[in-house]
């Protein structure tokens, strides 16, 4: 300590009052001795006021009692104690109003003894900006923390409390790495180090993938801004967290969303793709389909009495019915599972509709004995579907029954049920089989002396159909080499006697009369030949066109009684043709049929509107094509 002359004191007081805070000197009895102008000032008081009196008239009245054991201790041990020192302090005017304030203490020894020289800053400003800053500072909606420079936390908001799990006196003065997972833990200390050489703001969403970590150990992701504060304390960093939890989840969902729409926009246009291919498929393959069924009707009509000639007519008629049911049956599965297909529903006597088709299958299970047992059943239901579902029943016990096996079908009623079940005593499934029977392209193991092919499409197109009437249809076998049962389930319809009787299976149309004018128009000229052949057979004058374009020319000049159209034409398609014929108002058009391999629903609407009278779809029976003649009177008598 240093000594205080008497001489000095003129000096001394020069310098408390050259001081910028004010400044009171108080002796070892708590009496003021000294005070410079800016402490009379400060406390409202005259400086003669001030001396003599014991400092404790400067502090308010609830710290006076603690202010003197304080101040006794002081003098007991003497040291320099600087501003800002952690205490919460207070001031009292003469007026008795309160201030905070800030004090350093000095020992000096004088003449006189050892005083106390105290530095006394008013600091109501620095504590309203401070309560302002944290009155802002709790109002922000993200949590926010200030670390210093050794990263631990000086100053939490509530949001903090909150986001993080832990109070405010767990947070303060503890290393900011108690926020941060521990994967991060490495890393985190030199990011930290590195701001604190290169401080500058860090906007919130800088481009890192950053986590919090709760005081229960969970993980979220956040988002962190940072912003340089220089204080008298040295430089802090305050950092804004926003918990982003929600937008993660609302992101990782958008995203979902997008892919899944994508996914479904791909799968969308695949299936187009599919359709669209399958249409040109079946329209390729019906072409050829379509010349060989007119080449079997020629023949037919032309008769031939051999036996050979017979039977050889026949299995090409049979295996001209298998392709163009294997056709159907590849169309019809994809436009079951597109939902292109409506039923059009009406009563229909089951008992009748299971004896045409056995009829139809007479010539393929040839080696087979068909037996029937049936009751009288009606149901509501799409009788061309419903005969396909029975079909391929009969087709497929046909294709797994050897030669002399029996097929069983049987058709019943119970309660409100309409039951179909076809059993056959041939090769039987395994019960991996029986359970996937009904998938797409699955099939049973046939031996090498069965010939008859499939596609394996057969048994899920029926398990669709029966479904989309209502119904449904399952499997059953005993065992490999001893047959299998398929029982088909409908709702039944009350049964209504039939005036007319079952409806007879399909018989040779009677001949067509001669005479009539006929146009092909046809690019094919395989089906063009075959028909231009059956129709003269029938004594028809035919005349032909390869393109559309011709084609239109050709019914202006040769104007027919019917013409044929196919849609599928080189230049201007049938649709366009027909179109532009429907636009001429001259004289009577002919009676226009559509010939077709695409078989679409949306395909024959699309001919209906274009003016077309009639759609045949490739391959037609001849039967068809004669009964279209017989039926269309010459246009000369058409209005």
């Amino acid at each position: 300590m240093r000594r205080f002359a008497s001489q000095a004191r003129a000096a001394f007081t020069l310098l408390l009052e050259a001081a910028p805070d004010a400044m009171v000197v108080v002796d070892g009895a708590g009496t003021i001795v000294m005070v410079n102008a800016h402490a009379a000032r400060l406390f409202a008081y005259a400086p003669a006021e001030l001396i003599g009196q014991p400092v404790e008239v400067l502090v308010p009245e609830r710290y006076r009692e603690s202010h003197l054991a304080h101040r006794s201790s002081f003098f007991r041990t003497p040291s320099v104690r600087p501003m800002g020192a952690g205490l919460e302090l207070f001031g009292r005017r003469k007026d008795g109003s309160e201030f905070p304030v800030e004090i350093s203490l000095s020992p000096v020894t004088t003449d006189a003894g050892l005083v106390a020289v105290s530095a006394i800053r008013d600091i109501t400003d620095r504590k309203r900006a401070e309560a302002k800053f944290r009155g802002l500072l709790e109002s922000a909606p993200d949590a926010i923390l200030i670390v210093d420079r050794d990263g631990r936390i000086v100053l939490v908001n509530a949001q903090t409390e909150r986001l993080f799990g832990y109070s405010r006196d767990a947070l303060l003065g503890q290393k900011v790495e108690m926020l941060i997972p521990s994967r991060f833990l490495s890393s985190h200390e030199g990011h930290r180090h590195r701001y604190f050489a290169e401080p500058g703001v860090r906007p919130m969403g800088a481009g890192l993938e950053l986590f919090g970590r709760r005081a229960d150990g969970t993980e979220f992701p956040v988002e962190i801004s940072l912003s340089p504060l220089e204080t008298e304390e040295g430089l802090l960093v305050a950092s804004a967290i926003r918990d982003i939890t929600d937008r993660k989840r609302a992101d990782e969902a958008r995203v979902r969303l997008a892919r899944e729409q994508a996914a479904r926009a791909e799968a969308e246009q695949a299936n187009r793709l599919k359709d669209e291919f399958l249409a040109m498929l079946a329209h390729e393959l019906r072409n050829p389909l379509a010349a060989i069924q007119s080449g079997l009707g020629v023949l037919d009509r032309l008769g031939n009495a051999s036996a050979l000639a017979s039977d050889t007519r026949g299995v090409m008629n049979r295996q001209l019915r298998q392709l163009s049911r294997m056709v159907d049956d590849l169309l019809d599965v994809s436009r079951v599972s597109t939902g292109k297909i409506t039923l059009a529903r009406e009563s229909v006597d089951v008992p009748a509709l299971v004896a045409r088709c056995v009829a139809t299958l007479t010539g393929a299970a040839a080696d087979q004995r068909i037996v029937i047992r049936t009751e009288p059943v009606v149901v509501d239901a799409d009788p061309m579907r419903l005969e396909q579902v029975v079909m391929n029943l009969l087709t497929n016990a046909a294709k797994y029954t050897p030669a002399g096996g029996t097929i069983t079908v049987t058709v019943a009623r119970s309660g409100d049920t309409a039951m179909i079940v076809v059993e056959d005593t041939g090769v039987g499934m395994t019960p991996d089989l029986t359970e996937r029977v009904f998938d797409l392209f699955v099939q049973g193991e046939r031996s090498l002396a069965r010939s008859e092919g499939g596609l394996g499409i057969g048994l899920t197109l029926v398990q669709r159909l029966v479904e989309m009437h209502g119904g449904s249809i399952d499997a059953a076998s005993d065992g490999p080499g001893r047959g299998s049962r398929f029982t088909v389930r409908l709702p039944a319809a009350p049964v209504r006697p039939r005036a007319d009787g079952p409806r007879a299976s399909t018989s040779p149309a009677a001949p067509s009369p001669a005479g009539r004018r006929v146009l092909l128009v046809e690019d094919n000229a395989d089906v063009r030949a075959m028909l231009r052949t059956l129709l003269e057979v029938d004594g028809h004058e035919v005349h032909e066109a390869s393109d559309g374009t011709t084609g239109l020319q050709a019914v202006l000049d040769v104007r027919p009684d019917v013409a044929f159209v196919d849609i599928g034409l080189p230049g201007m398609n049938g649709f366009d043709l027909v179109r532009a014929l429907r636009a001429r108002t001259e004289g009577v058009p002919p009676f226009l049929v559509a010939l077709t391999g695409y078989g679409r629903v949306e395909d024959r609407q699309r001919m209906e509107q274009a003016g077309f009278d009639a759609c045949l779809i490739k391959p037609v029976e001849p039967a068809r094509i004669i009964e279209i003649m017989a039926s269309t009177p010459p246009r000369a008598h058409r209005t």
